[in-house]
């Protein structure tokens, strides 16, 4: 009985217990190190373009659906899997106690101090991912929210006073290579979210035409932070008046 449950141990949890910590990096590397960073600097723009009366297309907010619905699938699936491993382990491991009473091998001890330690990192694992789905629904109640002061707001009427050099940065952001800097705190000179986008790999131009909604989701930024393009830092009434040159017309890259 005892070899049985050895093998079970090695055969299930231990792989299993592999493929987790696998896809757990692979997730907070892949899902959030960039994506998570990217869609939080987008959601603190929601106050500055209320504030500016700047009503958006609503295939900007599909956008924030899609990713919100895609990250909360995700962290609904490692729940699921995480607990139904950790029920396989707390089996073997309440099996393989029951039967190590009537031995003092040291090798089942190890096998069992291994069971009983399993839980304990999926516990840990669960934690994590809990409070990752409250982030979600915590990001989703502000995108609602934003969606509904958005159904309220008027047709864009534009009524910001074109930046000096405005013209700079459009060309930069539609035509040249680019390293976007957002600080994650508020002007901190250390810790930056950055982006490199070369000029023929932007998702808001194809076949030489500007794909307004991507566009102007591109442009949402947290606007009070200090951004910086190529190294250089605008204010946010370069993106705010960016958008509202956008927002009614449809133009072809020259």
């Amino acid at each position: 009985m005892l070899n049985i449950i050895s093998i079970l141990f090695i055969s299930i949890i231990l792989p299993n217990f592999g493929f987790l910590l696998i896809l757990f990096s692979c997730a907070n590397w892949w899902l959030k190190k960039d994506d998570w960073e990217y869609i939080n600097i987008k959601i603190r723009s929601k106050e500055s373009i209320l504030s500016n009366s700047i009503k958006l297309p609503k295939d900007i907010f599909n956008k924030f659906s899609i990713f919100l619905r895609r990250e909360r699938n995700y962290c609904a699936f490692l729940i699921a899997y995480i607990i139904f491993i950790l029920l396989v382990d707390l089996g073997l491991g309440i099996s393989y106690y029951f039967i190590i009473l009537k031995t003092n091998n040291i090798t089942d001890s190890l096998v069992l101090f291994a069971l009983i330690g399993f839980p304990i990192l999926t516990i840990i694992a669960i934690i994590e991912t809990t409070f990752d789905l409250l982030k979600i629904n915590k990001n989703k109640k502000i995108i609602d929210d934003w969606v509904i002061q958005n159904g309220k707001l008027p047709q864009w009427n534009k009524q910001i006073e074109k930046p000096l050099n405005y013209e700079q940065l459009k060309n930069i952001i539609l035509y040249e290579d680019l390293e976007l800097k957002v600080p994650i705190f508020k002007k901190s000179k250390i810790h930056f979210y950055t982006k490199k986008i070369k000029s023929t790999n932007k998702d808001f131009i194809k076949d030489n035409k500007i794909d307004i909604p991507k566009l102007l989701y591109f442009l949402l930024f947290d606007y009070d932070s200090g951004i910086q393009i190529n190294n250089v830092t605008y204010s946010k009434e370069y993106f705010l008046y960016f958008i509202g040159e956008f927002l009614d017309n449809d133009f072809s890259r020259q």
